[in-house]
């Protein structure tokens, strides 16, 4: 059960989950390609094709075992391998990301969630919220994704990840919103204003 279902309130329907869009790991891609690229294309420069054992700071790490093999290994190589683990440390780090974040609506809340083991929550009642933005840029349009930023009274302001379909995320909370003060309007309705 997600944190969204677990923190509902006795009367709260959860409307919309949204999870983050699958552009958050575009720069472990990139970092992923350019390590490819180097693996393939850094023997051709001059510079890189030498080994390791070139360096001239190297002469002093070949006492050190680990670094004894390295010296064979052309330049290109070990270059190529530490781009491949950023990649790798960059696609656990989102993976992270990805598997800890939430936003949520509800007929009550907007419900804005980050992280496992370290949590931040922010909860807005849809009375509370005074805009909604949404921010694509022209990649973000042709694949349908982008930010929702959040401004509650008092000026605080809760900016999501990259999500999909953001427009549909904002009309669903607008229509919340409406739906709130229309209740909010009846409620007020039978009772008299009092004027001092």
């Amino acid at each position: 059960m997600s944190y969204l279902e677990n923190e509902l309130l006795k009367s709260e329907k959860l409307l919309l989950i949204a999870k983050p869009n699958w552009v958050i790991f575009s720069p472990c891609a990139l970092f992923f390609i350019f390590g490819l690229f180097v693996m393939e294309y850094g023997k051709k420069v001059h510079l890189f094709n030498h080994t390791f054992g070139y360096i001239p700071f190297v002469k002093i790490l070949e006492k050190i075992p680990f670094f004894t093999h390295l010296n064979y290994t052309p330049v290109y190589q070990i270059f190529a391998y530490i781009i491949f683990i950023v990649a790798i440390i960059f696609f656990l780090i989102k993976l992270i990301t990805l598997l800890g974040t939430e936003y949520g609506i509800t007929n009550y809340r907007l419900i804005l969630k980050h992280g496992i083991i370290v949590r931040h929550a922010h909860e807005l009642f849809l009375e509370k919220i005074e805009e909604i933005e949404v921010y694509q840029s022209i990649v973000g349009r042709i694949f349908r994704f982008g930010t929702v930023s959040v401004v509650g009274t008092g000026g605080s302001r809760d900016k999501t990840l990259p999500i999909s379909n953001p427009l549909h995320f904002r009309r669903v909370a607008q229509q919340q919103i409406e739906n709130a003060f229309e209740n909010y309007r009846k409620n007020q309705s039978g009772r008299p204003t009092v004027v001092d």
